[in-house]
């Protein structure tokens, strides 16, 4: 059971976005082990089958079901969906969790591994930090076994409340280990420094918020007393809320740029939500409908000249409860936060000398750090930190009271358990195909890149039918017949592609196979979607400007190139060089 929470730890450079992939694979085939080896057990029971639910179960459940529902409407999402199967292999983990850890041994075994995980990124962190490992990603020096530092402080803000208070509040309690307390201490002093290192602002207030949590609980009798007289309490009060609004600020001004750049992806993702305000554009659908929001804005007018710079090529909406709303519809994000209130509502224990009670307010203090940070970035795509939520779920779930009961006969949860065996062993399958495929894939962009444009094809072609729903892939495929030559056949998987995936290389390419088979309107309205989609990159404005050339529009030609040469680079490159030089030659041959 504790190798889920080895999952952060898996990365690969086989595989086409081998940090994610190599991840959530493992993970596929690990769950459906232990769903495999609980229900095979089970078989073996000649008892009835008690099952208890709580109101927070029951909420789980209630929004894994509607997810379903939703998905089963969302055009062009499958039941295979890679976001959905990972929601319910963790709602069943939730399930599973809740029962074993009754046993205190394994509840003590799967805690040490959650925290030792924690504290082993954090020394990965660090040792990418003073140049010990490689980072993954050439343009941070820490990311953890991540793509970004923002997917670090995410993970690390899940452990650091937890480990906080393992050392802080059971310091002095006889009935907790000594070992427990010191891999807290370690873990919080390294992840500390560890989301110093990140420069994550969203993951410092998150964490503070968490371990202040882990403080308030300590000494709440305290607290309540010193502010039982109105004075006081007013002034606690607006000193809390001046010293929190002066700390925010201070965090907006180490990154303005990206802290805008977050407010408009939040701003047009109102639009989405307007638009569809009940039941939401659907599931997992914000990363294909976002960037076309976003091309719709500035064709529109209503972006100005800085919101065109700070635009960037979006699939998350940096604020977990937004994108809930957007795909799910108020329905969902209600349903949501019902989990949430229910988490919360339960009475926290200190008193209790029984450990299992200490855990439920470390867990809750890390919930609300994952909660807090939920406001800035996406936890809930970052699956290491996924699976650490739903077990943090699952811990305070353990001591709620039970409302609904089933006393389930031998023979029909025998029966039951039959649909249960076969789709653990489905994605099974599955995983080990897709562990084939992506390796395959990689493979296939790698020749497509040296040129090798038919051995790429080979390799796409064989592959389409397992991953025929991943738009990404598709646009390989389509991009690898492009710079072949066969743009009809391009075309086709093109525009299946923009049904799953949005990209201004994507809409690009497209143009570029409708100017080649003579489709010239269909050519622009290609070039001048992905030009919208981000206004300040400039390839896409660079083929327009080809376009208008070779159709004679000579005045929309050099207006475009003239922009070019005054538009100023987010990121320095040879590229972006090259561009303007071009752009220099064509406008001082003033031909038109």
């Amino acid at each position: 059971m504790s190798s889920i929470f080895i999952t952060v730890f898996f990365q690969s450079d086989e595989y086409f976005h081998g940090i994610e992939t190599t991840k959530r694979l493992f993970f596929y085939l690990v769950t459906s082990i232990i769903i495999l080896h609980i229900v095979l057990l089970s078989l073996f029971k000649k008892d009835n089958l008690k099952v208890s639910f709580n109101m927070l179960d029951i909420s789980v459940l209630l929004y894994v079901t509607y997810s379903f529902s939703r998905l089963l409407f969302t055009k062009y999402t499958v039941i295979t969906n890679d976001q959905f199967i990972t929601l319910v292999l963790l709602a069943m983990l939730y399930f599973i969790i809740k029962h074993v850890i009754k046993d205190e041994l394994i509840l003590k075994c799967l805690i040490s591994v959650f925290v030792i995980a924690g504290l082993f990124q954090g020394v990965f962190g660090l040792l990418q930090l003073y140049g010990y490992i490689p980072s993954n990603n050439r343009y941070f020096k820490i990311t953890g076994s991540f793509g970004n530092p923002d997917a670090l402080a995410g993970y690390i803000v899940s452990v650091i409340p937890f480990a906080f208070g393992m050392f802080n509040i059971c310091k002095n309690d006889k009935n907790f280990d000594k070992y427990f307390k010191n891999i807290g201490l370690a873990a919080f002093l390294v992840l500390s420094l560890g989301l110093a290192a990140s420069r994550i602002r969203g993951g410092w207030l998150a964490a503070l918020i968490g371990c202040g949590f882990i403080y308030y609980n300590k000494y709440k009798n305290e607290i309540l007393n010193y502010t039982k007289r109105k004075f006081i309490l007013v002034s606690s009060l607006i000193v809390g809320f001046m010293a929190l609004g002066v700390l925010i600020i201070f965090l907006f001004s180490l990154k303005p740029d990206s802290a805008n750049g977050r407010f408009l992806i939040w701003k047009i993702s109102t639009g989405i939500i307007e638009e569809n305000p009940i039941f939401g554009i659907g599931f997992d659908r914000f990363a294909t409908e976002y960037n076309n929001y976003q091309a719709d804005y500035f064709v529109s007018g209503k972006g100005n000249d800085y919101e065109k710079i700070i635009a960037s090529n979006v699939n998350r909406g940096h604020n977990e409860y937004i994108e809930i709303f957007a795909e799910l519809g108020i329905i969902g994000v209600f349903l949501f936060f019902i989990i949430l209130y229910k988490v919360f509502k339960s009475p926290n224990v200190l008193v209790n000398p029984n450990i299992e009670n200490k855990f439920i307010v470390l867990s809750k203090a890390s919930l609300i750090a994952i909660c807090v940070f939920s406001f800035t970035s996406f936890p809930f795509h970052i699956l290491p930190t996924y699976i650490n939520f739903f077990f943090l779920l699952a811990l305070v779930s353990t001591h709620q009271k039970s409302i609904y009961n089933i006393n389930l006969s031998e023979k029909y949860y025998k029966t039951a358990i039959v649909p249960v065996i076969i789709l653990a062993i489905v994605i099974a399958s599955n995983s080990f195909k897709q562990y084939k495929s992506y390796q395959s894939w990689n493979e296939g962009v790698y020749l497509s890149y040296t040129g090798n444009y038919f051995a790429s094809e080979r390799i796409f072609s064989e592959i389409y039918r397992y991953l025929k729903n991943n738009g990404e892939f598709i646009l390989n495929y389509g991009g690898t017949l492009s710079l072949a030559g066969k743009h009809k056949e391009a075309i086709e998987l093109l525009e299946e592609a923009k049904n799953k995936f949005t990209d201004p290389t994507l809409c690009s390419t497209l143009g570029n196979s409708y100017l080649s088979v003579g489709n010239y309107a269909r050519a622009e309205a290609n070039y001048l979607h992905a030009v919208n989609m981000i206004p300040h990159k400039f390839y896409p404005k660079y083929l327009l400007v080809k376009y208008y050339d070779r159709m004679g529009k000579g005045g929309k030609a050099l207006l475009l190139a003239k922009e070019l040469l005054e538009m100023k680079e987010k990121v320095p490159s040879q590229a972006v060089e090259e561009i303007k030089r071009e752009m220099k030659y064509f406008i001082s041959k003033d031909k038109y």
